[in-house]
């Protein structure tokens, strides 16, 4: 069976970044960070990640911020309650260009931010240095109905923290940490999409729910026998014992940037390595507070 995954992201090698870091650094650019709702996020994409597109009429100037955490609450509180999803985006301009204008405070929001005039838009495109990168995306509530789905087809229902956490008002679903970690996280509805393109390996392991992965071919999964249901790691090998290929569309931008790809699954074996059980309670709990690690390193911290 090929299955093609939509939005497939699939990051390259990423340097760590502590929450300490200076926003601007001493390089010849400034790091700036802007939260993006979806029109405006397609538009960039078309660009190939290079611009941001040009200011309605009722839309006087662009802002950007300088730290993530700022970007993301704008993201959270604004983009994902008006339109159901929100991105953390990040880019970076030449220093003596920002020069020329002044770092502003706004009433209501604790964040220093650019205002950059609209009809200086095309100029400040001219000065972003490399591609314009998504960090994070985060997501409305999900609906009732895919956990009542999920929990038809697995014979169990999905362990009260998760659900929790795909319920809040809005939650992290893939992206770059700012530890460095790398995270997609499935809805129960894609969850068993990937059930059913996995069919055999799935009926091998019963009880398990493919509740995420690092971007590449190994998943996080729940083992629902158990209570509370520990989280696991899944290797992706095909049945020759080769890795599944991921095929990069035309419009990805390089690297670690936000890339699209059709990814195949053509006789694939989920093959369980235990990294270290975490419970479902702490994944739900830790992940809601956006302190998660790389599960197929350790722990979940």
């Amino acid at each position: 069976m090929t299955v093609r995954s939509r939005d497939y992201a699939a990051p390259g090698p990423r340097e760590h970044h502590s929450r300490q870091e200076r926003a601007i650094d001493e390089s010849g650019t400034i790091t700036l960070w802007r939260s993006t709702g979806q029109a405006e996020l397609d538009r960039v994409a078309a660009s190939a990640w290079r611009e941001w597109p040009p200011r309605r009429p009722d839309q006087p100037t662009f802002s950007a911020v300088l730290h993530r955490e700022h970007a993301t609450t704008i993201v959270r509180e604004r983009h994902v309650p008006a339109g159901g999803v929100g991105y953390v985006t990040r880019f970076e301009v030449q220093r003596a260009y920002l020069g020329r204008y002044e770092l502003q405070h706004v009433a209501g929001l604790d964040a220093p931010q650019y205002r950059i005039p609209a009809g200086d838009l095309a100029d400040l495109n001219a000065h972003i240095v490399g591609a314009i990168m998504e960090e994070a995306d985060y997501r409305g509530p999900v609906d009732d109905q895919e956990f009542t789905d999920a929990h038809d087809a697995l014979g169990r229902a999905l362990p009260a923290a998760w659900r929790t956490y795909l319920r809040g008002a809005s939650w992290f679903r893939r992206g770059w940490l700012p530890n460095g970690a790398y995270v997609w996280l499935n809805t129960p509805r894609e969850m068993l999409g990937l059930h059913d393109a996995w069919d055999e390996s799935t009926v091998a392991h019963p009880g398990i729910a493919i509740i995420g992965n690092d971007g590449s071919r190994e998943q996080i999964v729940l083992d629902l026998r158990r209570d509370p249901a520990p989280v696991l790691m899944v290797d992706i090998t095909s049945a020759d014992g080769g890795h599944h290929q991921h095929r990069v569309g035309d419009r990805d931008p390089p690297r670690r940037r936000r890339c699209r790809a059709d990814r195949q699954h053509r006789g694939g074996h989920l093959r369980v390595r235990l990294r270290r059980r975490v419970t479902a309670g702490e994944m739900g709990q830790r992940v809601s507070t956006q302190t998660l690690t790389i599960v197929w390193y350790a722990q979940l911290v």
